[in-house]
């Protein structure tokens, strides 16, 4: 993709997404190979409840030599209690070229009221029902122009620092494929009580069939990769994302860890996380995994599952800190 012109504005200098804006609207240039083509709106929807943002004004970004720009996506719905943390968490960000998309699935709470009061800095947002929220990343993704994408969860926050990080990454290594880091782990009470640690790339690889070696909350993605691998597999309504994972893994893709804390991940308890394992199973099978691994592997995360019902939690987190059999750490 490039533009025409080189000519760039500030609109607002309090936000990272209006501090350079064009009104040049980006030309797509599509690669023989590309998986699916880069977009500035989605097509006319039967289920679309609003649509708006600075593309809907005529205007737009792109990336510059010096400064790259870096896309971040949030998808929600009914999300309005924690959403305003999380759009200002990216609006505050200290990088001055930053693309901002949000898909809607849909709401009914105040969440569209809340999109509404910023999108005077969000890139582009719509609300329409979906297929769920990897059938919303998908959109997301699709709308995207930045040399790496992130994602970003409607009740997760990312520290204001972190985007201005991986650019520079960016600058610095061109040909890296994604980058990676650190996520804090946070409860309902908004209580930082753990961390998910990082894994050094070979141990990205050797451990991606025992858990998903990385959170989209601390991951960045090069636009390329998603031309390359194709979009999340929406057949798995639950663990996409590892499914995508272990593709661009297996592809030998070059990830680096660049060992930051990138924000932080609300986690909502004992969540029903059994009806992945069979998402797993399907993905493990397709993957070739003897049928033995497969079984084993699926008990064991079986066992854990129920494990956490019976066992108090501060029991389970002296076992797995104990072990070492994880990458989330507990305070």
């Amino acid at each position: 993709m490039h533009d025409q012109h080189n000519s760039t504005f500030c609109l607002n200098n309090d936000y990272s997404t209006t501090r350079l804006v064009t009104r040049e609207k980006p030309v797509i240039e599509s690669k023989s190979g590309d998986a699916f083509e880069t977009v500035l709106f989605l097509p006319e929807s039967e289920n679309r409840t609003g649509q708006g943002g600075l593309r809907t004004q005529g205007l737009f970004k792109r990336s510059l030599p010096d400064k790259p720009l870096i896309t971040v996506i949030t998808v929600v719905l009914n999300g309005a209690k924690h959403l305003e943390e999380t759009i200002l968490s990216v609006l505050n960000q200290t990088y001055d070229n930053v693309e901002y998309i949000v898909i809607d699935g849909g709401s009914t709470d105040g969440t569209l009221g809340i999109i509404r009061k910023y999108e005077h800095a969000i890139d582009y947002w719509v609300s329409e029902k979906d297929e769920g929220i990897y059938d919303a990343m998908n959109k997301g993704i699709r709308l995207s122009y930045g040399f790496f994408i992130g994602i970003l969860n409607s009740d997760d926050t990312y520290y204001i620092y972190i985007i201005q990080d991986i650019a520079k990454t960016c600058k610095i290594y061109p040909k890296i494929d994604y980058v990676y880091g650190y996520i804090n782990l946070k409860n309902k009470n908004g209580i930082i009580f753990g961390y998910r640690k990082t894994l050094q790339s070979n141990e990205i690889y050797e451990k991606r069939y025992k858990e998903n070696p990385l959170s989209h909350q601390s991951c960045f993605i090069s636009l390329d990769v998603y031309k390359k691998i194709h979009f999340y597999n929406t057949l798995y309504k639950y663990c996409a994302d590892y499914d995508f994972n272990i593709r661009m893994i297996n592809c030998n893709y070059n990830g680096m860890n660049i060992k930051k804390q990138f924000g932080e991940y609300r986690v909502f308890g004992k969540s029903n996380t059994v009806f992945s394992f069979y998402d797993n199973y399907k993905i493990y099978k397709k993957n070739k995994l003897p049928l033995l691994i497969i079984y084993r592997i699926i008990t064991l995360s079986i066992f854990k599952y129920y494990l956490k019902f019976i066992i108090p939690n501060k029991i389970i987190k002296y076992i797995k800190k104990y072990f070492k059999d994880t990458s989330y750490i507990y305070k």
